[in-house]
This record gives structure tokens, sequence and C-alpha cells, in this order.
């Protein structure tokens, strides 16, 4: 696992680590400074969720890239060749990267809470609904990291899954405000994907959202292994 976490380009370069986990969420913190304190006073509840659900999307995001990034990185080595040609589902490879995919969006939301917390007092109102996202979250980029190597695989963009999701995810999510008040063919879109379902749970704290979010994430996994054993016969041929 120690091999894997290196391949993703984050833990083994002190600067890449200090930027991605301190500079970043610094900046993501400077952001909502500028909106001013008196929206953030006025709007607080609105506010704070905001800022947790976007710590929640962006941890996701690293993990679908982190993943993509890993599995890219093994490519070109030849790692690949030996552990994933001859043992298509080998349990070690694959527990291997969904458990690097946990540590980064841990990370993440670890590194990107503190600075909020320090500057806006940030208060975890709904421990519950907190934790429970944080899980869905994981879950949720564990599932999509897998898919992007899946679609990687047969493309000659290896980053072009990662890329979509990690350019329009929080657009898919309804940072601001529920996907429910989207027109109607964005919140059909929105709904096909887990996103949005994550963002509803934790301000609303309905567990209908923690179900869909799961169903949907199983229908995807299923999506995963289909393109994935299409694209292991092209590449074996």
């Amino acid at each position: 696992m120690i091999v894997v976490l290196k391949s993703i380009g984050i833990f083994d370069n002190i600067k890449t680590f200090l930027v991605q986990f301190l500079i970043l969420p610094f900046f993501s913190v400077l952001f909502f400074f500028l909106l001013g304190n008196t929206y953030l006073t006025a709007n607080q509840n609105s506010s704070y969720n905001t800022i947790m659900v976007t710590i929640f999307i962006t941890a996701m995001i690293i993990i679908i890239t982190s993943m993509t990034r890993s599995f890219i990185t093994e490519l070109s080595s030849k790692i690949f060749a030996q552990e994933i040609i001859l043992n298509p589902f080998s349990g070690y490879y694959w527990i291997n990267k969904c458990l690097v995919g946990m540590i980064v969006g841990l990370f993440s939301i670890f590194f990107n809470l503190i600075p909020f917390y320090i500057i806006f007092h940030l208060d975890i109102q709904n421990i519950r609904a907190f934790i429970i996202s944080a899980i869905l979250c994981v879950f949720t980029g564990i599932v999509f990291g897998v898919l992007s190597i899946a679609i990687s695989m047969g493309t000659n963009n290896p980053f072009l899954f990662s890329n979509f999701i990690g350019s329009y995810g929080l657009l898919f999510t309804g940072i601001y405000f529920s996907t429910n008040l989207y027109p109607s063919v964005l919140k059909i879109v929105s709904r096909l994907l887990p996103f949005s379902y994550i963002a509803d749970f934790y301000r609303s704290n309905n567990i209908v959202y923690f179900y869909w979010s799961i169903i949907i994430d199983f229908l995807y996994l299923i999506l995963f292994v289909f393109i994935y054993k299409v694209n292991l016969k092209r590449l074996k041929k």
C-alpha cells in the first residue's frame, strides 16, 4: 500500500502534500471569508451547510483523481500487466486501491475542516449527519475511482472521466441549494449521480437520501464491472 500511496504523487513529495492539504484548504477558507462576515452571519446555517458539503465533495473528487493517477502510474511501469491482466479481480490489488482512496479522502476532510474551524469557529451541529456524510463521500469517491480506472483503460485520455467529475462534480451536487430547484434536465442528470444525495442528506438529515446514494453507488459498481471486463478483453487481444 505504501507503493500505491507514493504513486499518486501526494505523499512522496512534501511540497505537493503541503499544496494539497494545507495551501488549497487555506484558499478555500479565504474564498468564504471574502464573501463577507455579514452574509455569513445572516445566513449562518446555510453557509455552514455549504462549507461542509464543499468539503465532502472536494474530498470525493480528490479520491477519484488520486486513484486514477495511481493506476496510470502503474500502467506505465508494467505493474498493471502483472497484477491485473493475470489476475483481474485481485483482492490484494483492489483492496489496496480502496484503502488508498479512503486515506486520501479522510486526509482531505480533516485538513479542510481545520482552517474552517479556526477561522469561522465552525460548529458541527449534527455529528450523526457529519459522520454518515463523510462515509458516503469516501464510499462514493472509491466507487467512482474504480469506475474512472475502468474507463481510462479504454480511452486515449486516461484522465477524461476524472477530469469531467473534477470540473462538473460540484455543479451536479447542488452546493448552494438543493438540486430539486434545478431546471428539469439538469435536475435529472444530477439525480442520476449520487453526489446530490450526499448534499441533501447532510442538509436535511433525511435517511431516504442516504439509501438513494447507496443504491446509485451500487448501480455504478455494476457499470464498473461491465466496462472493466470489456476493456480487459480489448487489452488482452
